[in-house]
């Protein structure tokens, strides 16, 4: 026969596919009948003793059979429960395995060629398009090669840049802080640039600097308490720390005030 999940041929008494573990539910039921038949034929020779020892023998030995099949019956619908979940756990696990390749298949050579073209605007409105979509499978975009770019753009774009220009208009400690948050994960992302593909990784250390000089220039900070705040906001395993960082800048903010 064949395997209803994934095509291969199987035996038609086994319990579940060799292959991917998938319930032959005629192949357990089987087993499971074989099991009380044996049971049944182990009780109808006992029956056929006639003297009272041996009658006596054989309901004590029968009560031990009954107590072994139910204990058996109990097994084997453990067994067969927990085959059925793992089968339902794997088949969760592949369908969403097969909806990030199936994503991938239909969105990633497109974000290639936006890339390859250099228009990051329209790359970044496609990457939040496709995150703001409900489209299974959604999560692969994370693995696309140049999302850590795209996410560096994305800080300093909507939030570095977008904060100097309300700034120079209207400063308030919200928005100074908000961009401060911003500026030094753009700094955090610099700092790791050399695990990125080649040709992003002078991209982000450019918007690593330009985080760097929003500091400067914009908040006010010296290139030393840029660099010592950077580090205080980062965890004892050299992580960027977004909820330190935030309390770091509001107490600066704070204090200069």
């Amino acid at each position: 026969m064949i395997c209803e999940n994934c095509g291969a041929e199987i035996d038609a008494h086994e319990k579940a596919c060799p292959y991917c573990g998938h319930i032959n539910p005629e192949g357990a039921e089987e087993a499971y009948m074989d099991r009380l038949e044996d049971l049944q034929e182990n009780l109808d020779d006992l029956s056929d003793h006639g003297k009272r020892s041996d009658r006596e023998e054989m309901g004590k030995q029968g009560r031990r059979l009954i107590r072994t099949g139910l204990v058996l019956v109990l097994i084997i619908g453990l067994v067969a429960a927990g085959f059925m979940a793992m089968d339902r756990f794997w088949m969760r696990s592949a369908g969403d395995e097969r909806a990030l390749i199936e994503f991938q298949k239909k969105y990633f050579g497109e974000l290639d060629a936006m890339y390859a073209a250099g228009d990051d605007d329209a790359v970044l409105e496609y990457v939040i398009s496709l995150l703001d979509s409900e489209e299974k499978g959604v999560e692969a975009v994370y693995d696309w090669k140049h999302y850590e770019y795209i996410q560096a753009y994305w800080t300093y774009r909507d939030g570095v840049k977008a904060a100097e220009d309300l700034l120079k208009e209207e400063w308030t400690d919200d928005i100074a802080g908000t961009a401060m948050q911003d500026a030094f994960r753009l700094v955090d992302q610099a700092e790791h640039a050399g695990e990125l593909p080649p040709e992003d990784r002078d991209k982000v250390r450019e918007l690593g600097e330009k985080g760097r000089t929003f500091l400067t220039e914009v908040i006010g900070m010296t290139g030393e308490e840029a660099q010592e705040m950077y580090q205080a906001c980062l965890d004892e395993y050299g992580y960027f720390d977004w909820f330190e960082c935030r309390e770091k800048c509001r107490k600066y903010l704070e204090d200069k005030s």
